[in-house]
């Protein structure tokens, strides 16, 4: 018997238009299987997404940004579980990249930043409660702010903010002033060569969020770059970890089940389009305080990587491929974080030239920091973000930050 699980939301980007499609993961005795549910359509070019609960009816939302678009697209989860209701678009910005949901006034309704990679400001707008937002504010940033991310940086006032900019490799870390009065002046921090992607989590067992970056401006491999916490509201100077080449993503979760998070981050390689790539898994060591408590050290050492495959056809037709970005969650409920991926496909030069569909590849964790391909399942053409939730269950979901 398969016990559906849980519903990933995935955006195949469009020149002219593009789709939101609901994926389902499935448990079985031996793997994860996946089926692609119903499609949507949003705006332009959609590329990255959040899930948040916009208006208080225990069914979880999403939020899309359509990168060639000056539009956010609003999807809200209904009962029936499998799709969602009225599409709503709203205008933000100019040229959106990075978009994140949590709570940033502390009224416990979740609120979505989103970056402006040309006008060179994080967008902050209040959710009202019933899946609409108010009057966007908006705060400057370093140049080409490509990615946003919450988290609880001082431990006061509430979510704070951190956003990626990539024309000056620099994180800037925006402070909550509390009780609806927006945020400090920006702090800003060196990260690695041309940075794409900003993570937060508590590496170290402090309590207090610290900063993840994936960094992009080196050919043979890239590195991420590890902002540790100061404890009040600052940050260290940055560490940095090599990974592979044309890292597109990270995500951080417990890997090898000792309770801390680690960092699994995807490679896309020096050449566009090929048939193997990779993901790096980073180990957090850890450390024994006094009280007996394990914590991360936030120092990590790389597992073997985890090779991606792409199928040598599809429909009958040879193909290559390119993975976009990842997630990671317990799709079959064994205790052990999983990964999916998307991935764009293209024919191998000779087979033609009709656009192929794009995949999603979940990868089965083990628990001890390495992976095995379980399965994959056929979407629109060049899948793009995706995220995780449980929109198949009515059951509420605590934020994700607090």
């Amino acid at each position: 018997m398969c016990i559906p699980l849980r519903l990933r939301i995935l955006i195949p980007a469009a020149l002219l238009g593009g789709v939101v499609t609901a994926v389902f993961a499935h448990t079985s005795t031996a793997q994860i299987r996946l089926s692609a549910g119903p499609q949507r359509l949003v705006t332009f070019a959609p590329k990255f997404i959040t899930a948040g609960f916009f208006n208080d009816d225990a069914f979880e939302d999403v939020a899309v940004t359509n990168s060639i678009s000056t539009t956010i697209t609003l999807l809200l989860g209904q009962a029936s579980g499998n799709s969602f209701g009225q599409t709503t678009d709203f205008d933000i910005g100019r040229t959106l990249r990075g978009l994140q949901a949590g709570d940033l006034n502390g009224d416990g309704i979740e609120d979505l930043a989103v970056t402006d990679f040309i006008d060179n400001k994080v967008f902050v707008t209040l959710g009202a409660g019933d899946g609409t937002f108010g009057t966007p504010s908006n705060y400057k940033t370093d140049l080409h702010p490509f990615d946003v991310a919450i988290g609880n940086f001082d431990g006061q006032k509430g979510n704070d903010l951190a956003v990626v900019d990539n024309g000056l490799n620099t994180a800037s870390v925006y402070l909550n002033l509390g009780a609806s009065k927006g945020f400090a002046a920006r702090s800003d921090y060196q990260v690695g060569s041309r940075p794409k992607r900003i993570v937060t989590a508590d590496l170290n067992g402090d309590g207090l969020d610290d900063i993840i970056t994936i960094n992009t401006g080196t050919s043979a491999a890239d590195d991420v770059s590890i902002l540790l916490n100061n404890g009040i509201g600052g940050f260290n100077p940055g560490t940095s970890f090599m990974v592979g080449a044309g890292a597109v993503d990270v995500a951080a979760n417990d890997y090898n089940g000792d309770g801390v998070p680690d960092l699994a981050v995807l490679n896309a390689g020096i050449v566009t389009v090929q048939t193997k790539f990779t993901v790096s898994i980073l180990i957090n060591q850890t450390t024994t305080l006094s009280s007996g408590n394990k914590v991360g050290t936030g120092f990590f050492i790389g597992q073997t990587p985890v090779t991606i495959q792409c199928p040598a056809q599809l429909n009958g037709v040879a193909i290559l491929c390119k993975p976009n970005y990842l997630a990671s969650a317990d799709f079959d409920n064994d205790g052990f974080n999983d990964l999916a991926i998307t991935l764009f496909t293209q024919p191998q030069p000779g087979a033609g030239s009709t656009a192929t569909s794009g995949l999603v590849q979940v990868f089965q964790g083990h628990g001890n920091g390495e992976f095995s391909f379980s399965n994959q399942v056929t979407v629109g053409n060049d899948p793009q973000g995706i995220v995780v939730g449980d929109f198949q269950r009515r059951r509420r979901q605590r934020p994700r930050h607090s």
